[in-house]
């Protein structure tokens, strides 16, 4: 693997786990999160190695799925606005939606 893919795998998987955050927890969890930090997660649950990152280049993936995921929360959030001054309803995640809480 080479430095270049690395960044491009940790971009793609950066800004992935932004978007199922967003599908998952809902779109008001979205607003409230902070719009950093999402590499602490991928860090503390070892995405790099998941992902078999070679530790030489693992921080190059993490700088970049930090980047990617703050550009996709920008991006998300913008249009999460957008949906709020329209006055439409916020998804409310699969772990909002009754009918899955009910099933678990």
């Amino acid at each position: 693997m080479t430095r270049r893919q690395a960044r491009r795998l940790g971009a793609t998987d950066g800004a992935e786990d932004v978007e199922i955050f967003a599908r998952e927890q809902g779109e008001q969890a979205l607003l409230d999160a902070s719009v950093s930090g999402w590499d602490e997660g991928a860090i503390n649950a070892g995405v790099a190695d998941l992902q078999r990152v070679p530790r030489h280049l693992q921080d190059a993936y993490y700088v970049a799925y930090e980047r990617a995921a703050q550009r996709a929360a920008r991006r998300l959030r913008h249009e999460i606005r957008a949906k709020v001054q329209r006055g439409e309803p916020l998804d409310a995640g699969i772990y909002g939606d009754p009918m899955i809480q009910e099933a678990a």
